[in-house]
């Protein structure tokens, strides 16, 4: 967990603050210079950023103030690393839109949520949050079908080996494209079975919204239903 990292009073911390609270509310937040003219471990803030998911934002506050209070180093390592971090949320919004179509051209719906579709309905621009994977949530009439159409371009079992575990249980089946680049997490329930109160995917599916990614338009879960989940 990263709560530690974020209540430790250090210099770093507060930058990190400061960055957050700059990207969101620009213009309510202080003027820079006295949080970022103390003596600052940039290699420890760029750290903290990529471990709580928030090295865009810190990347933006930065350009949009002056990159020039910025070491040179510290400043490209941060660059490359919000770049790097651009173009592969690119490569996994394009490989979920080609995903969406192959099913869709199967007649099988899918919901995508977090991941690209969440960059793009919180933060407005697909480059602004860091996530590492595609969820997709279908109907569980469909998963089986939906596996066998990812197997079909290559897609294999994350693990190798095919989920043998509690079978009754199972919720997702993790699947890893042919290049290991892309991790797809398809589920067809959202919690366990175990849970005391199992969250029934079925009424999400009739209070849809559409959200753009990458310029296309993408069925999405009610901004209520992913808070929830």
């Amino acid at each position: 967990s990263p709560s530690p990292l974020i209540t430790d009073g250090s210099s770093e911390v507060a930058v990190l603050l400061w960055g957050v609270q700059t990207f969101f509310t620009p213009t309510q937040t202080p003027q820079p210079s006295a949080v970022l003219q103390q003596p600052l471990d940039w290699a420890r803030l760029l750290q903290l950023a990529r471990t709580h998911g928030v090295l865009p934002c810190l990347y933006r506050s930065l350009l949009t103030t002056g990159p020039d209070i910025v070491p040179q180093d510290a400043w490209t390592a941060l660059r490359h690393a919000f770049h790097a971090n651009t173009q592969r949320n690119l490569l996994l919004a394009g490989t979920l839109l080609k995903l969406l179509r192959l099913l869709e051209t199967h007649g099988i719906a899918a919901l995508p949520y977090k991941g690209p579709v969440l960059a793009a309905l919180a933060y407005g621009n697909v480059a602004l949050r860091q996530f590492g994977d595609l969820d997709l949530l279908v109907r569980p009439q469909d998963a089986d079908r939906a596996k066998a159409l990812l197997w079909a371009q290559g897609y294999r079992w994350l693990n190798g080996r095919t989920p043998a575990l509690f079978p009754h249980l199972l919720k997702v089946y993790e699947l890893i494209s042919p290049d290991r680049h892309v991790l797809v997490e398809l589920r067809w329930a959202l919690t366990s079975a175990t849970f005391f109160f199992p969250l029934d995917p079925a009424p999400l599916w009739t209070r849809l919204e559409t959200v753009s990614l990458l310029e296309t338009p993408v069925g999405s879960l009610a901004p209520e239903d992913l808070l929830l989940i």
